[in-house]
């Protein structure tokens, strides 16, 4: 008898545990996406309710010249931004020649199309970096000289046009990689807001020409070393200021 009841308290038990055991089975049924979801992605990544791919309009400023960017949020950590940029500068009477008195001019026209990714390491802490490459679609330095009067060697007068001009460009044109660190909030909060960006751009190798007339015509045999010289001359750095608008 005794054997009887403790079988029939053992059954009791088993059943007891076998039904808590089928409850907590049918409940985890119940949320395996949702906990596995929250696991792989943090809270406002694609896919859940909180993540927007935000847009916004920039206007820079800088030493890449003025230009804008449209930039795209594809995560919470990484945007990119897709530009241009032009560099006008025009800098007269820059130099003088010592041996006669002439007019040295410098003209930069750099003009590039950029496309650029930043990742924030450390979350909302504003810091960026930034890599991607531009196509430089011009890349041109030219500096002119011109005689302003005559000038004498010796017993030898020249004049100002028998002494002719020179002109020397330099164009560094074509694919530039970029590297570099952005401070600062990117996307404003509310409508605008204002970022920095330090970085540089390594540019293609130079060509270089010279083409002088005149007396000043012998110089175009220093092109082989002028290049040489301006080889090591890649490294473009960028200092900027982007003024950013929310779209």
């Amino acid at each position: 008898m005794k054997k009887v009841v403790l079988l029939f308290l053992i059954g009791i038990a088993f059943n007891a545990k076998a039904q808590d055991i089928t409850q907590n089975f049918a409940a985890a049924q119940q949320q395996p996406l949702m906990a596995s979801h929250s696991a792989i992605y943090p809270q406002g990544a694609p896919g859940l309710p909180g993540f927007k791919h935000r847009v916004e309009l920039t206007v820079f400023a800088g030493t890449q010249g003025l230009g804008g960017d449209i930039r795209y949020g594809f995560l919470p950590r990484l945007t990119a931004r897709i530009g241009a940029g032009v560099t006008p500068v025009n800098l007269p009477n820059l130099v003088q020649v010592n041996e006669f008195n002439s007019q040295v001019s410098l003209n930069v026209n750099f003009t590039n199309v950029h496309l650029i990714a930043d990742f924030q390491p450390f979350g909302g802490s504003g810091l960026r970096l930034a890599f991607g490459a531009g196509y430089f679609i011009k890349g041109d330095a030219t500096g002119t000289v011109t005689p302003d009067e005559a000038a004498k060697y010796g017993n030898i007068t020249l004049t100002a046009e028998q002494l002719g001009n020179m002109t020397i460009t330099s164009s560094w044109q074509g694919v530039a990689p970029y590297l570099g660190l952005g401070f600062f909030r990117t996307f404003p909060r509310l409508f605008f807001n204002i970022t920095a960006d330090l970085g540089t751009y390594y540019l293609p190798a130079p060509q270089t020409t010279i083409i002088a007339t005149g007396a000043l015509q012998p110089n175009e045999a220093n092109n082989d070393q002028l290049q040489q010289n301006l080889s090591a001359y890649r490294w473009l750095p960028v200092i900027q200021l982007n003024f950013n608008f929310k779209l």
